[in-house]
């Protein structure tokens, strides 16, 4: 140790960014070495880069023009502004009632007066991404100023899901098109994807994410709800997966895998815990002979990779949440290498993935997951040759469901945010989530009083508020 030690400090400061995280906190806390190599490493620019940039949960980027300085600088506020709630940039948006079209990670998208759909990708200062606006071109707008059509996008990959309300067919006609020209994508088969009746009362929720659609469709049958989830390959236009249950939700985390959160088991279910269900989207990538559909969700069990059956709620057993319905989010992967930042989310993350039974009801239970449990729970499956694991055999220690909140309703669409509820932990930090609201409201404060703020969603660099009372003005708060 004692040669390694006389080494100049330029010299172990370049095997100290070679090594990983864990090596370099060992050095730094542990042995009789930790002072010598201590200050290396409260001295060394980039080692300190490479520490805070691990602890946010970013990786470097690839924007030119800035030195490991000026970046650590830049994480370093980025992180304090979010502590305070001192957004770098705030935008208001002011639009008619449900002129709101879809929020995701870095777009926002909206409707305008004249019926055009306007796109913002949503700056941030601190990562070097700039504000941009566009008004998508063709007869879009038009087509969702009916009340009943819907949408999706991915602009990441220059998509846009239309379901369009036809009256004269009484159906939901799909199609998939650019975000910028609006017309048709030419990789599609076929220009609409198969449609859906559109009696009064029923409802359709589409997703799209690189080369699959998601799409959960309710219908009123005797007053009751009967709940559809399917699964398509846009591209192909084959049904992938086709789920039955108010008791059954799926959730996109990258363009390799999906998960489906099944928590019925009247439905033919093989045991009775709730359990979410792995499935390889590669492995389901059409062929000219083949069409995989499912109906029957004992069928789970034979086509996921594995499935990872959840623990009971303290107060509400997840098995019985079919009472009350479920809901599984992710925050999916997004393709950073051709994305410009300063830094960004590490690519693989390890994004949460959150679970909420009542979701009709202000009763029920959460449980918040770390995607690398779930990893894990895969590569213990596939090492045993098992296709089920129950919790104790994949849960990670100390984490367990807890009473549901209603205000955790709103941050479906944070699950990736650190610091907000923590999982890992046998206590979740529910505290600086639920001052969300508060600390959002005093940011507003100079747009006006009598205002009552509510959250829409979440990104990678922002939070969207909106005034409740109204519903027609939308905040940007970025960082």
């Amino acid at each position: 140790m004692g040669a390694i030690l006389d080494l100049p400090n330029e010299i172990l400061e370049k095997i100290l960014l070679q090594t990983d995280l864990t090596t370099i906190s060992q050095c730094r806390y542990i042995s009789k070495v930790s002072k010598a190599f201590n200050e290396v490493i409260s001295g060394s620019i980039s080692i300190l880069y490479k520490l805070e940039l691990a602890v946010d949960g970013f990786q470097d980027g690839n924007i030119d023009g800035m030195n490991v300085a000026e970046r650590l600088e830049a994480l370093r506020s980025r992180r304090s502004a979010w502590a305070a709630m001192q957004p770098a940039f705030k935008r208001k948006i002011t639009m008619g009632r449900h002129a709101l079209v879809d929020i995701t990670r870095g777009h926002f998208a909206w409707l305008d007066d004249e019926k055009a759909l306007h796109v913002l990708q949503i700056p941030s200062v601190f990562r070097g991404i700039p504000e941009k606006e566009w008004v998508v071109q063709g007869a879009v707008g038009g087509i969702l100023a009916n009340a009943r059509s819907r949408a999706s996008m991915d602009p990441d990959e220059d998509i846009l899901l239309i379901a369009e309300h036809r009256r004269d067919l009484n159906r939901w006609v799909l199609s998939i098109r650019s975000l910028t020209t609006g017309e048709h994508r030419p990789e599609a088969e076929e220009a609409d994807l198969p449609s859906f009746i559109a009696d009064w009362g029923a409802e359709l929720k589409p997703t799209v994410y690189r080369d699959y659609v998601g799409l959960e469709y309710v219908e009123d049958k005797d007053y009751n709800d009967e709940f559809y989830r399917y699964i398509y390959n846009w591209k192909t236009g084959e049904v992938l997966l086709s789920l039955y249950g108010d008791a059954v939700d799926f959730t996109f985390v990258s363009e390799e895998y999906l998960l489906v959160l099944l928590a019925n088991p009247k439905s033919g279910y093989a045991y009775p815990e709730a359990a979410i269900s792995v499935i390889h989207l590669p492995t389901f990538a059409p062929t000219a002979h083949s069409r995989r559909v499912m109906t029957d969700l004992s069928q789970l069990q034979k086509i996921a990779t594995v499935q990872l059956v959840l623990p009971d709620c303290e107060h509400h057993d997840l098995a019985y949440a079919q009472y009350r319905g479920c809901k599984i989010t992710a925050a999916p992967t997004r393709p950073w290498q051709r994305l410009r930042a300063t830094f960004h989310p590490a690519v693989p993350g390890d994004q949460n993935i959150v679970i909420h039974t009542g979701c009709y009801g202000e009763e029920g239970c959460a449980l918040i997951l770390p995607w690398s449990a779930i990893r894990q729970g895969i590569e213990k499956g596939r090492e045993e040759q098992r296709s089920l694991l129950k919790w104790p055999e994949w849960g990670p220690r100390g984490v367990a469901p807890f009473r549901r909140i209603s205000t955790l309703d709103k941050l479906f669409t944070l699950p990736w945010s650190k610091g907000l509820a923590v999982a890992g932990s046998s206590q979740i930090n529910l505290g600086p989530l639920l001052s969300m609201e508060y600390r959002v409201r005093v940011a507003l404060s100079d747009h006006g009083p009598g205002k009552k703020y509510g959250i829409r969603g979440f990104g990678d660099d922002c939070i969207i508020a909106f005034d409740s009372n109204t519903e027609t003005e939308y905040y940007i708060l970025a960082f």
